[in-house]
């Protein structure tokens, strides 16, 4: 089979690719690209074949935060940008309840000011506005569906009924 990896192989580049030292790399090319080739997997692994992807870049920000390491940060997020792309709006009740807080948490973090990463949280952050735009707002997990009011009406201006009337 030319050109096509076995599953050992995939799992091999699974465990190899999600590696701090290319997330933080300091070229910002080899940033993305670990970023685009980790969304590519994703988009035929997770979550069936690669249920802990997202434990794994949640991990690499909470490091990235703690250790205030502003290239894994930047390649983190960049990750959890390509990767919440391909998820769907079944997966938000599971993963609203750690991005919504997580993205408030960068966002308000008054020594993080890359432009980049902010840009990128936000992203993700109206990424997700649409997918609960797409499903009942009211299956969404309640403390995430509170943290998303709060960030709409303290971060972005608008008020809770304009967000729930989506």
């Amino acid at each position: 089979k030319n050109g096509v990896l076995n599953e050992t192989q995939r799992m091999s580049l699974k465990q190899s690719i999600c590696s701090e030292a290319l997330l933080s790399d300091a070229n910002s090319k080899i940033r993305e690209t670990t970023a685009l080739i980790i969304s590519y997997l994703a988009e035929y692994d997770y979550p069936e074949k690669w249920p802990n992807l997202l434990d794994i870049i949640l991990s690499s920000i909470n490091t990235a935060c703690t250790q205030r390491n502003m290239l894994l940060l930047c390649g983190s997020i960049t990750t959890l940008k390509q990767f919440i792309e391909h998820i769907s709006h079944l997966q938000l009740p599971q993963i609203m309840p750690v991005l919504i807080p997580l993205i408030y948490s960068i966002l308000s973090e008054q020594s993080i000011q890359n432009v980049q990463i902010r840009l990128d949280l936000l992203s993700i952050y109206q990424f997700l506005l649409s997918l609960c735009a797409e499903t009942n707002y009211k299956q969404i997990h309640p403390s995430a569906a509170s943290i998303l009011n709060f960030i709409n009406f303290h971060i972005l201006g608008v008020k809770r009924q304009e967000f729930i009337d989506l």
